[in-house]
């Protein structure tokens, strides 16, 4: 332990959030033609960058589905649109073989998704994604993990217009924000163990949304260490049958 304590705040954060793990796309069955985790890119007005898209197993065009669009943490930062999968959400989806009833938006950038050139990538690949899937409009979440958490409060405060509920997970606070997630389903999590990113702003962030007047927020803290609450939440399963009923309320 006292070697890790020799690690800078971001060192630490690629030590523990992801380094060396393995393809979720490898560890799916066989899959019917175009679904799955499918590389691709976008080419929007931030530029050609590659993201993944994962497509349910019993995907159908003629059918709407809810999507999920999904910030890495530091860890998986890059640039070849696969990395972003193998932490969190991929994971999950692999365990499930593939049986997932969204839609999921992987993009991928560098450390920070709060910056202009971050927030026009994530909305160039969720613009791709729904010229290639059937997505429903109206059931659209935002989630992400660590540095992807705080993008997801920032974010979500930007596009109400998109998104129809946000899933902060072991997140940095970002309390300027507050004032534009009065209004927005939110379900935070976070460790009360998390030596990466300290719970306190997890917690700030949930009790000034509250105090500004949004009842529809949730908050799990997990009695545990570490820095993955996203592992304990995914084999609860309950946060995936939450956002399937959520609804964007800003048309």
């Amino acid at each position: 332990m006292i070697r890790f304590l020799r690690y800078s705040p971001v060192g630490l954060l690629f030590l523990v959030v992801g380094c060396f793990n393995a393809n979720p796309a490898d560890k799916l069955g066989s899959m019917p033609p175009d679904t799955g985790f499918i590389l691709r890119d976008s080419n929007g007005q931030a530029g050609k960058h590659k993201y993944t898209v994962f497509v349910p197993r019993d995907y159908s065009s003629s059918k709407k589905y809810p999507a999920i669009v999904f910030l890495h943490g530091i860890g998986e930062s890059g640039s070849d649109g696969k990395k972003c999968t193998t932490v969190g959400l991929g994971p999950a989806i692999a365990k499930r073989n593939g049986e997932f009833p969204f839609i999921v938006v992987f993009p991928q950038t560098g450390f920070d998704w709060t910056s202009s050139t971050s927030e026009q990538i994530m909305l160039d690949a969720l613009a791709d994604a729904k010229k290639f899937c059937s997505i429903d409009d109206d059931r659209i979440s935002l989630t992400g993990m660590s540095s992807g958490g705080k993008g997801t409060w920032v974010l979500g405060a930007r596009h109400p217009e998109i998104f129809s509920a946000l899933v902060p997970m072991g997140g940095f606070s970002a309390t300027e924000e507050v004032p534009r997630l009065k209004n927005y389903p939110i379900w935070a999590l976070h460790n009360s163990g998390d030596f990466v990113v300290p719970v306190s702003g997890t917690r700030d962030m949930v009790t000034q949304i509250k105090a500004a007047g949004n009842t529809n927020i949730r908050y799990d803290e997990f009695d545990q260490g570490g820095h993955d609450c996203w592992d304990t939440a995914y084999a609860k399963g309950d946060l995936f049958t939450w956002l399937q009923t959520q609804r964007k309320t800003i048309k």
